[in-house]
């Protein structure tokens, strides 16, 4: 189950951030995984940005079949720069 797109923004994709290893972690990973997934969907945010086909993305944790958000797996999406959101998060 995906978040609903809401008006001017486009779906770009789901991310599982536990996926990525960009860095070699080693044990900090097992201690400490959010800070790891944190910097790492950091990482991954930074690469789509860097091919410019990306420059407004919202980042939402992605909603299971229950509608319970996800620690680990994001939605993301593309807002249109133009269109103001009305939405300060």
């Amino acid at each position: 189950m995906t978040t609903s797109v809401r008006p001017h923004e486009r779906f770009v994709g789901t991310i599982d951030v536990r996926q990525l290893d960009t860095l070699n972690w080693g044990p900090l990973r097992l201690f400490c995984p959010r800070f790891v997934e944190d910097i790492e969907l950091g990482r991954y945010v930074r690469r789509l940005f860097a091919t410019g086909q990306h420059s407004h993305l919202r980042i939402e944790a992605h909603r299971d079949a229950n509608g319970e958000p996800s620690s680990h797996v994001y939605d993301l999406f593309e807002l249109d720069p133009l269109e103001p959101t009305g939405d300060p998060r």
